[in-house]
């Protein structure tokens, strides 16, 4: 091997962990959520992947009692 072509292996790699890194710090800081917002339909869209997902208590942690759900019209 050149040592150019060790300097292209060796700039490679590195770029492939810095992009790994930079993709997991996106990860992560997509998985946090600061607006209760974000959170809630976070929430709504998990639900809808479980049999039982919407249940009052689980509704409550986002609407209140008196709230009007109007899906479709």
């Amino acid at each position: 091997m050149t040592a150019l072509s060790i300097q292209r292996r060796t700039l490679a790699a590195a770029a492939a962990v810095l992009l790994g890194l930079l993709s997991a710090g996106l990860n992560a800081a997509a998985a946090t959520h600061h607006d209760v917002l974000v959170d809630m339909f976070v929430w709504w869209n998990a639900a809808y992947k479980q049999k039982d997902g919407f249940t009052a208590a689980a509704f409550s942690k986002y609407f209140t009692a008196d709230a009007v759900m109007r899906i479709n019209g």
